[in-house]
């Protein structure tokens, strides 16, 4: 159903924190198609992609198979212009994900042929939502090579030059591989490869891969000594794995510290020093609880050698947090890295987030069916800034405590934006039909403040996982305004 143009217009006074907030038309409503994401903009329009599988569920191709989507396009006065369902490219192709490039919609999806190989396709959309062209062919592999638990992974360069597909090959007679297939943003073909750590007897386990603007590719993972009979394989070092274009070089970084085991870590390229950074957590041993920060940067040059940097979190930090033990022990845990932005002088400042799942699974006589239960807590939010020597310039930690039970955590959890060198966290206060919204903001000297973005008789309930940062000074987001689902355009 297509809605009317109508909007909402909200003015904060001075001493607000954004300018205004246009608010669309109510959305129809799919409870088929529950799980969003605003994907991005062009020079007109926004898009809101619909699924009825939660973005970032695991469950590599075979996931994608059962995968729907719906695909709206909105202009910038929150207007619905069309919506329609989304199918592959090619027939009985399956898509894999979507993205903005260069103010275009580009698609990626693969087919699984009787001659037992994934072809993988790449296509843009018009602006009405149709095909453009003709799909092109990044790549054929083997199926038998392809690891069934990972989706294959759409890459773009920042500048928006380069667009790579990236699969992991895996088989039982050999290691694991990383091919890559990279075209320009016009989708002409560059080049492929394939890249394998030289890790001796361990195991890479890849969980981040990124292309950089020259097309370098960059990959973290864990380094795994390998299962003894009747036991798991033990985790060990974060790893990055880096391979230059120029030279055919690949180098693989093993990252530890003395300080203790790193327990968390995130990727990010930086494109004016032709090299990657990994930055996160190192535990106490002790403990097994966060005991402060990691620095590791690293060229892609195959020389090129860089040392981890640690600093430990001090007392007034650990002090912030909700978790202090009674018995003295200020640990924190169950953080994990959301995002990473590299500073001009080489540092980066980290967000982070508190998260954790559970399931729990009993027979109920009374129905004589097997009851299952996912339990999901999503928690403080830490914001650090870091130096290129490894030293803590400052931190901050924004309290929130989200529960929530069988949802994939809908309403939990935060979105972010940066504008003017500052840091916009927003988020629910509770997980309830009846909340406020909250609004943190975090300056580039480490200054911290919350205010009510909506008020709880406003009667609107954030969607955050959904949002967007579309613009350098707009973010979209999803929520539901008295019980209506409705998209927020919110210029700070």
């Amino acid at each position: 159903m297509i809605f009317r143009s109508l909007f909402f217009l909200v003015l904060f006074p001075a001493a607000g924190v954004a300018q205004n907030i246009v608010w669309s038309t109510p959305v129809a409503d799919d409870n088929q198609l529950r799980f969003m994401k605003i994907i991005g903009s062009d020079e007109n329009d926004f898009y809101l992609l619909r699924s009825n599988v939660a973005f970032g569920s695991d469950g590599g191709k075979k996931n994608s198979k059962s995968r729907r989507y719906k695909l709206a396009c909105y202009s910038q006065r929150m207007a619905l212009r069309w919506e329609k369902n989304l199918a592959g490219p090619v027939p009985d192709a399956k898509i894999l994900d979507l993205r903005i490039v260069n103010g275009r919609l580009l698609v990626s999806a693969f087919v699984s042929t009787k001659n037992h190989t994934l072809q993988l396709y790449v296509q843009y959309l018009d602006a009405s939502g149709n095909y453009a062209g003709t799909p092109v062919q990044l790549d054929e592999l083997e199926s038998a090579r392809v690891d069934e638990d990972s989706r294959p992974d759409l890459l773009v360069s920042r500048d928006e030059s380069h667009v790579a597909i990236a699969s992991r090959l895996q088989k039982e007679d050999e290691s694991i591989k990383f091919r890559i297939a990279v075209c320009d943003s016009a989708l002409a073909p560059l080049y492929q490869k394939e890249i394998q750590p030289e890790a001796g007897e361990k195991m890479f386990a890849a969980l981040d891969i990124q292309l950089s603007d020259s097309g370098n590719v960059f990959i973290l993972g864990r380094l795994f000594s390998p299962a003894k009979k009747g036991k798991e394989s033990a985790e060990e070092n974060y790893a990055l794995l880096s391979w230059q274009r120029s030279s055919d070089g690949v180098m693989l970084h093993t990252i530890h510290a003395g300080a203790g085991p790193l327990s968390d870590a995130g990727l990010a390229v930086d494109n004016l020093n032709d090299a990657a950074v990994v930055s996160g957590f190192y535990s106490d041993r002790s403990a097994n609880a966060l005991a402060g920060v990691f620095y590791f940067s690293a060229k892609s040059a195959p020389s090129a050698a860089s040392d981890v940097r640690t600093a430990p979190f001090t007392g007034d930090f650990l002090k912030k947090f909700n978790s202090v033990k009674k018995d003295g022990n200020k640990g924190l845990v169950n953080y994990s890295i959301d995002r990473i932005l590299l500073r001009k002088d080489g540092g980066a400042v980290l967000s982070a987030e508190s998260y954790s799942t559970y399931s729990n699974s009993y027979y109920d006589y009374y129905s004589q069916m097997l009851i299952s239960h996912t339990y999901y807590n999503y928690g403080n939010i830490i914001t650090l800034s870091i130096n290129p020597d490894g030293s803590l310039l400052w931190n901050e930690v924004t309290g929130k405590e989200h529960n929530s039970t069988d949802d994939d955590g809908y309403f939990s959890s935060y979105c972010s934006a940066v504008y003017r060198a500052k840091m916009y966290y927003i988020y629910n206060k509770y997980i309830d039909t009846k909340t406020s919204v909250m609004l943190t903001t975090v300056t580039s000297t480490g200054e911290q403040n919350t205010l009510v973005l909506f008020n709880q008789l406003d009667n609107i309930v954030a969607v955050p996982k959904a949002a967007r940062q579309i613009e350098q000074d707009v973010l979209l987001l999803p929520a539901y305004k008295e019980n209506q689902l409705c998209i927020a355009r919110i210029k700070f």
